[in-house]
């Protein structure tokens, strides 16, 4: 980000006598331990300047007067940001005009405790997959480490020494001199810190302008939070991790009990709700089905012709042989007046003549059978003619029904894994697949109490419902139906089919 126009004209030579004078009197009395800053500041800076520091001679800081123009003009650009995400990229790339390092990372606590890694410096995006976040991820999740930041002081580390003595499984780091710089609201609330990296040690010379400059940050971070956002990050302050794990558990449990209605999702379609049943009288093979699909047909009307051929042959031979076996009877009968021996065949004739007759009117009621008429009038519901037609049949075999569009009511195939429990007198929505968006509600009105295979082999229970008033559909339409079921708590309404999938794993 560039400067600002403010801080591009602060004219550095018209701020060198005071910078001078405001840096030697700082440092002096930083050496002196009679600073006029804030005790927390000179403790800080008085430690960061300890001999013990080993500052090589030729690390030299930049001078007094363009050093503190600089402040100045990271200071107003801090202040003349936008929104969060400018003074973020601000805070981790334009810092290193003041103080020279070669990278830099952005950290914000969260609101459960610890810390997370949002910005890093001289790229848009970081991998927190990348060996150097995660080792600094573990530099910051460390027990030992996460006390010493929870106060919100700056400190200087050397990565490598502190990872070592922690035992932390990472690779030596290339930059291992970090100083931990925290923004603070002005109520002393953590709102992020800056981790800025170098190979060299830090001089206390930069460390003295970093320290006011984090200040700077943190007031104008803290004027850019959204209200609800500070108000939040003010009520994390006071809310502990064991709290918080506290009343989310209380919750929980509480939540679990609470009463929610049960409902499941199934297949289902329009049918007539008291059908005339078609079935095949004869075993045969159908010829011709006289009416269509959908076709609105009258009692007593032939709507489906056998093949007769057979059975016209059958008929034509039984009468033949009655027409023998009663000439035959007809002759014993007359010869049995004149002689012995045919009186003994009248009998065998007779029942000849009988069975002969018997077969006659069979073959004539097969006959009469190869054509079926309509038991009631209504519109006729089977698939297609093409379904149909040159199939052999056996008596007995479901061909079509007759049923009233205006008696209509819905049938759901319920699987076994989604069944629950139903009652007469249940809520159900049926969204149709033409219309999907608009729910037709009815009524449960019976359930099958065994499960049956469906088309598809799986065991389902066929629940029957009524259409509510008005709302009758087309038969034949297929949708989707909610069935409801009564009050459950929330625990078995989101665990009930995990325990049925353990149930029926562990009673194999």
């Amino acid at each position: 980000m560039s400067a600002s126009p403010a801080a591009r004209n602060v004219d550095p030579p018209r701020l060198a006598p005071v910078a001078a004078s405001q840096l030697a009197n700082l440092a002096a009395s930083t050496v002196t331990g009679q600073t006029t800053v804030d005790p927390m500041r000179a403790k800080i800076i008085a430690a960061l300047a300890s001999p013990s520091g080993g500052v090589p001679p030729a690390a030299q800081s930049a001078p007094p007067s363009e050093a503190i123009a600089r402040f100045v003009e990271l200071e107003i650009e801090a202040r003349q940001c936008d929104d969060l995400e400018t003074l973020r990229f601000a805070v981790v790339n334009s810092t290193r005009k003041l103080a020279a390092f070669d990278l830099s990372f952005l950290i914000e606590p969260v609101v459960t405790g610890g810390w997370t890694m949002s910005r890093a410096s001289s790229v848009s995006k970081h991998d927190v997959n990348a060996p150097l976040p995660r080792a600094i991820a573990l530099w910051l999740a460390h027990p030992d480490h996460a006390n010493l930041l929870q106060r919100g002081e700056a400190r200087r580390a050397n990565l490598d020494q502190e990872a070592a003595d922690w035992g932390l499984q990472t690779q030596p780091f290339a930059h291992p001199h970090a100083i931990w710089l925290p923004l603070k609201a002005r109520d002393g609330r953590n709102l992020a810190a800056l981790l800025a990296l170098k190979k060299d040690i830090w001089l206390p010379q930069d460390i003295a302008l970093l320290l006011p400059l984090a200040g700077a940050y943190g007031h104008a971070w803290e004027a850019l939070l959204p209200k609800r956002a500070d108000r939040l990050a003010r009520a994390g302050t006071y809310v502990s991790k064991a709290k918080l794990a506290l009343t989310l558990g209380v919750a929980a449990v509480l939540a679990a009990f609470v009463p929610l209605p049960i409902s499941v999702l199934a297949p289902s379609e329009v049918v007539a709700a008291e059908p005339g049943l078609v079935t095949a009288p004869i075993d045969g093979v159908i010829g011709n089905i006289l009416a269509a699909p959908g076709t609105w047909v009258e009692k007593d009307t032939v709507i489906v012709q056998f093949v007769d051929v057979k059975l016209r042959n059958d008929l034509e031979v039984a009468s033949r042989n009655a027409d023998v076996a009663k000439a035959r009877y007809f002759n014993v009968v007359q010869a049995a007046t004149a002689n012995q021996k045919d009186m003994e065949d009248l009998a065998t004739s007779k029942a000849e003549f009988d069975v002969a007759n018997a077969e006659l009117q069979y073959a004539s009621a097969l006959l009469s059978r190869s054509e079926i008429r309509a038991s009631k009038a209504g519109l006729l519901i089977y698939s297609a003619k093409s379904d149909w037609l040159g199939k052999p049949v056996v008596t007995g075999e479901r061909l079509m029904e007759i049923g009233d569009p205006d008696n209509a009511e819905i049938k759901i195939e319920l699987p076994v894994s989604d069944a629950i429990a139903l009652e007469a007198g249940g809520h159900v929505s049926l969204f149709l697949d033409g219309d999907p968006m608009t729910a037709v509600s009815g009524t449960i009105s019976r359930i099958n109490y065994r499960p049956a295979p469906a088309p598809g082999q799986q065991l389902v229970y066929r629940v029957y419902s009524k259409f509510d008033q008005g709302q009758v559909q087309r038969i034949g339409t297929r949708g989707i139906a909610r069935v409801s079921g009564g009050q459950v708590p929330l625990w078995f309404y989101l665990l009930r089919r995990p325990m049925a999938a353990v149930r029926q794993w562990i009673g194999r």
